[in-house]
């Protein structure tokens, strides 16, 4: 743990003093490069120079065949000895279909709406890449390799970036929300389904491709009266950071403007629903990608629809960045001040707003340059409830670099394989980001500027409609200085891509990393809110994760 004092602050473009913890550690010699175009014999930059863009969207809608029939006390989650469920196959065991996120087991009931997966493929010159988002809770990187290796070789992809929205009412991909804590979630023909769908959409998307131009938008969603932010989306731990910038970039057609893709990336956890439902659907991003094809329509607020295919992809929403202290007003005047299908609509359409205003003052261009560069490398799983699933095969990943036979320790320690990427679209630079990031590692904001004026950055109380007073806050004396990950990053229009290629939990500054004494990691600690520590992969991983975002940005 970092215990140096008098180094907060909002940083800067010059490097930190000596005596000040950095946001990540750097590394000095060169990162192993796993795949980087153009460049090399196998992806040279000879062409026209022209851009060209596809989109595709294709279901991965499960098939619910059990529901629970009886929910003795009503909660939503099903109770094996109290709660009735429908055997459609007889083989006495309940085989649902298991929402991930908040309560669990939440066997889900019914579709309210349809989840996708959904592409946009980019292509100049002799590099193409195609960024996919899943409505999935998460979605490990051996899943994406596995796609990268059912890609046909003919549709010429240089490279896959795969992101999860975070659904949270989505089934379980990853395996810990199952119907009880020894048992995983995961319907494995689900997960090759959402395989095979997706590379229906990677293969749809390079089809579609065509001649098109850009524009870039970038907005803060910040400007609601006296809320500002905190209209749409809050923070649940301090310090109440939140990087409230939405970034857009839309494809057109050359030819006649028609819209080919809209790429939105915002953050904040979709849960707005709530769950004290079991219904599948997207949730807000499910509201704010049909108000981008659609329109919308709010009295004095009205637009048309682009068309084309929205895609979302979430960014830096560790910390429990969302809904919780969220009393959203919206653009027709409704009020939702609780969880549920309001909310999560009214988030939705709002935000939806906001990508046509950042497109209003956007700038187009004609072409743009593509280029990427990627790093794979190992990461300890120092967390013993993630090294409990993967010795039990609650998590379908491998475990790297460990004798399983020997007990787990310092010197047997077991790692994960993952991967991270800058991917440069023109004027734009996207890092992918293999979790769920802290906002202030993104963007810093110890300074106020990224904190809404409902909210002080440090909380007097655990819940501001609370008197109970805040226990063990953070001490920002000990924060880690600038220049943060968004300063690092050159480009005019910088993109988060959160839960990208990997989903290895939430990524938290190291001076605020705290677990419980006596049950690391299982529980919280007593006092101050350390509920993402026990789903992390440690006290170091932001160090290693960030910085190598940012060695490999100086690269």
């Amino acid at each position: 743990m970092l215990a140096v004092a008098g180094c907060g602050g909002g940083g800067g473009d010059d490097e930190p003093p000596a005596e000040c913890p950095g946001v990540g550690t750097i590394v000095d010699e060169p990162l192993e490069i796993s795949a980087s175009c153009p460049g090399g014999p196998d992806c040279a930059d000879e062409g026209d120079d022209v851009l060209w863009a596809g989109a595709a969207a294709v279901s991965i809608t499960p098939e619910i065949t059990e529901t629970m029939t009886v929910d003795v006390d009503g909660d939503s989650v099903y109770d094996e000895d109290e709660d009735e469920f429908d055997d459609a196959n007889g083989n006495g065991r309940f085989d649902g279909v298991w929402i991930a996120g908040l309560s669990s087991p939440r066997p889900a009931e019914g579709v309210l709406e349809d989840t996708w997966a959904r592409a946009i493929a980019l292509r100049q010159n002799e590099t193409t890449i195609v960024l996919v988002a899943l409505d999935v809770i998460g979605w490990f990187y051996d899943d994406v390799d596995r796609i990268r290796e059912a890609l046909p070789e003919e549709l010429g992809v240089d490279y896959l970036s795969v992101s999860a929205t975070h659904c949270h009412q989505c089934p379980d991909v990853i395996g810990i929300w199952g119907i009880d804590e020894l048992t995983s979630g995961v319907d494995p023909e689900y997960n090759a389904f959402v395989r095979d769908q997706t590379v229906l959409a990677v293969r749809q998307a390079v089809e579609a491709l065509e001649p098109a131009t850009i524009t870039y938008g970038q907005i803060r969603t910040n400007d609601f009266p006296e809320k500002g932010a905190a209209n749409y989306v809050s923070d649940s731990r301090d310090p109440v950071v939140i990087d409230d910038i939405l970034r857009v970039l839309r494809f057109d057609g050359a030819s006649d403007g028609h819209t080919i893709g809209t790429l939105v990336n915002w953050a904040a956890h979709p849960e707005y629903s709530g769950d004290a439902h079991r219904m599948i659907h997207p949730d807000y991003p499910g509201w704010l990608r049909r108000g981008v094809e659609e329109g919308i329509d709010l009295g004095d607020v009205s637009r048309d629809g682009l068309g084309g295919v929205c895609v979302f992809v979430n960014g830096a929403i560790g910390g429990q960045i969302g809904p919780k202290h969220v009393d959203a007003t919206a653009f027709d005047g409704a009020v939702y001040d609780d969880y549920g299908f309001g909310l999560a609509e009214a988030t939705g359409t709002n935000v939806a707003e906001y990508v046509f205003r950042a497109l209003d003052a956007g700038e187009t261009e004609e072409t743009a340059d593509l280029s990427f560069v990627a790093t794979r490398f190992y990461v300890d799983i120092l967390n013993y409830r993630f090294q409990t699933a993967f010795l039990m095969g609650i998590f379908d990943r491998e475990a790297y670099n460990y004798d399983p036979a020997e007990n787990i320790g310092p010197d047997n320690q077991p790692q994960v394989l993952t991967e991270e990427a800058v991917i440069r679209i023109g004027r734009a630079t996207a890092v992918t980001i293999p979790g769920e990031l802290f906002p202030e590692l993104a963007v810093g904001g110890y300074d106020g500027a990224f904190t809404p004026p409902y909210f002080p950055i440090i909380m007097e109380t655990a819940d501001p409609l609370s008197p109970t007073p805040e226990e063990d806050p953070p001490d920002l004396e000990l924060a880690p200085c600038g220049p943060y990950l968004a300063e690092r990053m050159d480009g005019d229009y910088t993109l988060m891509l959160g839960l990208t290629q990997d989903f290895l939990g939430y990524i938290i500054p190291e001076y605020d990393f705290k677990v419980d004494a006596r049950q690391p990691y299982f529980e919280e600690p007593p006092a101050g809110d350390h509920y993402e520590e026990t789903n992390s992969l440690g006290p170091h991983a932001a160090q290693i994760l960030v910085g190598n975002l940012q060695t490999l940005l100086e690269q």
